[in-house]
């Protein structure tokens, strides 16, 4: 659950390509949870200054849903390179195991947007989306001794069929149905009386930031953080980001 083989191995495919590159992309192998700390710290400082403002609250949203974006791909890439290091292989199972995220971005969508219609005004709608970025980040905080329990799994006499064909895509649509709570929910506490146009631009720029984070997630965790950090520490630290929006989200519940 460290591929740090993995890292060493992007660096010389950097190198041959971009020479000037792989000496800066090595440097990340120094990178350690414990560095992270200080500049973390101190932007959480400055979003929740913010949030004194205003408009500065008006951000939480969209930066929620943009943190939930990264934090769904890290889980989902820190499973499949899980699944690989388990058996050795993943193009066989990768197919279903995205399939199930799908799935369960589905559902958790569907469930998700039924509460949004039933829950009226702004307190409530905040409240349920600081819940769901709670819910993802347990699911991070659990991911790990899951995993490491699915590691030993085999040895214990659990058949490993049963294990890659169901436990992987269940785990996986667990952490799809986590996201999908996120966007409706989102959506509707950031129009809680808008027009119909604004509505549409809202949603818009909402799916627009999940993208992007979803972009940033696959870059950062399949690129750096779990090569260099491992799969255990890069789910701790996508709990880390959950909690951390679930607290600016929570200053909306005072002022919203």
């Amino acid at each position: 659950f460290e591929p740090v083989g993995y890292f060493y191995d992007q660096a010389m495919w950097i190198g041959l390509y971009y020479p000037d590159l792989e000496a800066l992309y090595l440097r990340l192998s120094d990178l350690r949870p414990a560095k992270l700390y200080l500049p973390g710290g101190v932007l959480l400082g400055v979003l929740l200054l913010a949030g004194l403002t205003r408009r500065g609250r008006a951000l939480y949203v969209p930066l929620s849903v943009f943190s939930t974006g990264a934090v769904g791909m890290a889980l989902e890439l820190g499973l499949l390179f899980a699944f690989q290091a388990i058996y050795g292989y993943v193009y066989h199972q990768v197919g279903i195991i995205t399939g199930a995220f799908m799935v369960g971005l589905a559902v958790g969508a569907w469930c998700a947007g039924g509460l949004a219609e039933r829950l009226t005004g702004g307190r409530p709608r905040a409240a349920a989306l600081v819940g769901a970025q709670l819910v993802l980040g347990a699911l991070a905080l659990a991911m790990s001794p899951v995993l490491r329990q699915m590691a030993g799994a085999p040895q214990a006499g659990w058949p490993a069929d049963l294990l890659s064909t169901c436990a992987f895509p269940v785990l996986t649509a667990f952490v799809g149905l986590s996201v999908g709570l996120q966007f409706p929910l989102a959506v509707a506490s950031r129009i809680a009386s808008a027009s119909e146009r604004a509505t549409a631009s809202s949603a818009a720029w909402l799916y627009a930031a999940d993208l992007s984070g979803a972009s940033l997630g696959a870059v950062l965790a399949g690129a750096v953080l779990v090569p260099v950090l491992g799969i255990a520490q890069t789910c701790l630290a996508a709990a880390t980001l959950a909690a951390a929006m679930a607290l600016l989200l929570s200053v909306r519940l005072l002022k919203p």
